[in-house]
């Protein structure tokens, strides 16, 4: 629903723009520990964006997956909301929101206990389904090209992450860029 009304509020804006980035996934607080290395990807569709002297505000939508061998692999499709503070004419600081779905895979076999036998049997997965809201911050380099790098910290906390524990605490660490398709 937040993506579709998104879509819906959505303004024309100078450009077209799309994002890719690669990342590390961390069970842990930001700034803590980027080892060892969970990948993943996350693209973006930027829908809107406007700017004045001192401050662009966008929205995007943002899919992405992540590998923990040890935890889960997960899906996303989240919108982000931007306020990206000018440093000059080349960089922006980047204050970043974002509330979406996430549905996660858990490695190797998935048991359940059966209550009639008080056995362990093996189940079918077909993953379990997550609230996923996050915070952010990081930095742009905003050029004339059509390439603007950015790296990216998001602190992310998914809900209900297992039996008898609420929430569950992610780290991305994210690098990429913002491409500009076109001009309208």
């Amino acid at each position: 629903m937040l993506i579709f009304f998104s879509c819906i509020g959505a303004k024309a804006q100078d450009h077209q723009r799309i994002s890719l980035a690669t990342m590390t996934e961390s069970m842990a607080f930001p700034f803590t520990r980027y080892s060892p290395i969970h990948p993943g990807l996350e693209m973006g569709y930027f829908l809107n964006e406007k700017s004045s002297l001192k401050l662009v505000k966008s929205t995007s939508v943002q899919l992405g997956w992540f590998f923990h061998r040890n935890i889960e692999n997960a899906f996303y499709l989240k919108t982000d909301w931007a306020w990206n503070i000018k440093i000059g004419d080349l960089f922006t600081a980047d204050l970043y929101s974002g509330l979406g779905y996430m549905h996660a895979f858990y490695p190797g076999e998935v048991y359940e206990l059966n209550s009639g036998s008080g056995e362990f049997e093996k189940i079918n997965q077909t993953g379990r389904s997550h609230l996923l809201g996050n915070l952010g911050l990081g930095f742009t380099y905003r050029n004339s090209s059509q390439w603007e790098p950015f790296i990216r910290q998001d602190l992310a906390v998914e809900t209900p992450f297992a039996n008898g524990i609420p929430i569950m605490v992610h780290s991305f660490l994210k690098i990429g860029t913002h491409y500009k398709i076109s001009k309208k």
